[in-house]
């Protein structure tokens, strides 16, 4: 094993605990500094009452959550864990995409503490390569892998909540055309989901109306809601609600239609979802097994890959297959996602 291998192993645990220190003194000096700030003004009382409209916790940080908008209770902030990372990220656009990022898949996480998952994941999965191989090459792997975990992570919550929403968005526009067809204005309909459908289209609708409250035109609120979510069904029916406002006509009858069209959609996509099956499970296999036989017996035979990696032609021909096993992966998932 090299020797610079357990210094910077050493290394970085020692810069860890010194920022981990920086980050507990700099808490503790920070704690209060605005409830402090709020009684100086207030001559020492705070309101206990959310304010109506008052955005959410889920999309910026140390606020209530969207789904909060609906009633008044006591405001509780989550104290941030990394305040250090939370001040840079914050003064960038950085902060604002992984701020949108996380609402969009529903995670209860400030920017900084999902940099701090990587950046944990990386240290963890580096060390843990280290340990049962020895080698560079792996413990860089892992290193790799532990930053590309909690990335996969965010992806996967965020389709999934657009599928759970996408699947609510039939029923939310039947109870919205129904709603209208019985003499309510569309800001009741909208306060109608809020109040009987479950999140996350509950969450996100209690969001648009929070920024109607707030002076918002309500196309706007929309649209922002649409750039959150990113749902091609729901781009539609709100392309449909903003020219009926603009223009008026029989909302109640485009949402029906609308309505239709999305349950039809979702019906083919889960046809298509039953047949292609066997060809996603197939590409999984095929691409993750060759991964975990050269990790096993590189943990059980520690030599056994030594010609491969000593020979030049051996780096070329596992560069290469690494190459092909990506393009073929690639191949099938282009041949199982269709566009409905």
């Amino acid at each position: 094993m090299s020797p610079l291998i357990p210094i910077v192993i050493i290394s970085g645990a020692t810069m860890g605990a010194v920022y981990a220190v920086s980050e507990l003194v700099a808490r503790k000096k920070n704690s209060g500094g605005l409830q402090n700030r709020i009684d100086g003004i207030g001559g020492g009382k705070t309101p206990t009452q959310q304010p109506v409209g008052q955005t959410s916790s889920e999309f910026s940080w140390g606020m209530q959550t969207a789904e909060s908008n609906t009633t008044a209770g006591n405001v509780t902030a989550r104290p941030d864990l990394l305040p250090t990372i939370t001040k840079f990220v914050s003064a960038n656009q950085i902060g604002k995409n992984l701020r949108v990022e996380m609402h969009r898949a529903g995670m209860r996480l400030r920017p900084a503490e999902f940099i701090g998952v990587c950046i944990g994941g990386v240290i963890v999965m580096g060390i843990m390569g280290q340990i049962l191989t020895g080698m560079l090459w792996m413990t860089m792997l892992m290193a790799f892998v532990g930053l590309v975990i909690p990335v996969v992570l965010l992806r996967f919550k965020q389709n999934m909540r657009t599928s759970k929403f996408s699947g609510q968005l039939p029923d939310c526009l039947t109870l919205v055309a129904s709603s209208l067809r019985t003499g309510y204005s569309f800001m009741n309909a909208v306060e109608l989901v809020i109040n009987e459908m479950p999140p996350p289209i509950s969450e996100e609708f209690a969001w648009a109306r929070g920024e109607a409250q707030l002076g918002v035109p309500m196309e706007t609120a929309l649209q922002r809601m649409v750039e959150r979510i990113k749902s091609y069904d729901l781009d539609l029916v709100v392309t449909s609600v903003s020219i009926q406002l603009q223009v008026g006509g029989n909302l109640a009858e485009i949402l029906d239609t609308i309505s239709e069209t999305i349950r039809e959609r979702i019906r083919i996509r889960g046809e298509i979802a039953s047949l292609t099956a066997e060809g996603k499970l197939s590409g999984i296999i095929v691409f993750c097994l060759p991964l975990a036989l050269c990790l096993i017996l590189n943990v059980v035979a520690p030599g056994y890959f030594d010609p491969l990696l000593n020979h030049p032609l051996g780096r070329w021909i596992i560069g290469g297959t690494l190459v092909l096993m990506c393009l073929g992966g690639l191949i099938i998932y282009k041949m199982i996602n269709m566009d409905v």
